[in-house]
């Protein structure tokens, strides 16, 4: 309400949260389900700006996908780390954690588990599970539950590390967390296990 800009553009009041219709004066009407891009996408409308179609045929995606530095102390630490994984085929990281305020959408070590055995017994797959501060136990537990097909990777070294790390791995599994996006960012390819939130 005190910004001064000319336009104030908003999403209408069943879009909106928390009263913030009142505080704009351009209001953007969504359809009643949808994708939290298409409500980002959808407040460029009336500035004359339509991403509608890049992001229904992932062009905006590619487009607007960030460029991260690369840190050769890193990746050799990172590279080092993957050592760890045995097995033949396609390199696959787990990320079972999540922020503790998002812990509700964790899915339980033995679900991981069994896929990364899955993973292992029909593809020779070489999975890795790696763990933010404070999750050692649960990738640990992950580890025990697949029955020694997946390692636990250390920490390589706060989010540099861990993009090193990811740069190397053909496959992330992951559920709704900051490893998962930055995994996106890179292009990887990833399986995100959202829930229990709206599916769209």
């Amino acid at each position: 309400r005190l910004a001064r800009s000319a336009r104030k553009i908003g999403l209408d009041r069943d879009g909106a949260r928390e009263g913030a219709h009142h505080a704009v004066d351009i209001r953007v009407e969504l359809p009643a389900r949808c994708h939290r891009v298409e409500r980002a996408l959808a407040l460029l409308r009336p500035l004359d700006i339509d991403c509608s179609r890049a992001w229904q045929d992932g062009t905006i995606e590619r487009d607007l996908r960030p460029a991260f530095r690369h840190h050769p102390g890193l990746d050799a630490k990172a590279t080092q780390a993957l050592a760890v994984a045995s097995g033949t085929g396609p390199l696959v990281a787990m990320h079972p954690g999540t922020s503790a305020w998002g812990a509700f959408k964790r899915l339980p070590p033995a679900t991981f588990g069994a896929v990364a055995a899955r993973l292992h017994a029909d593809l020779g797959a070489r999975v890795v599970v790696t763990y933010g501060p404070g999750e050692e136990d649960l990738a640990n537990r992950v580890v025990m539950a697949s029955a020694g097909t997946a390692r636990a990777v250390p920490p390589t070294g706060g989010i540099a590390g861990l993009i090193a790390l990811l740069r190397r791995v053909d496959l992330l599994v992951a559920a709704d967390s900051g490893p998962l996006l930055l995994a996106s960012a890179l292009g990887i390819p990833t399986v995100a296990l959202f829930g229990p939130k709206d599916p769209d």
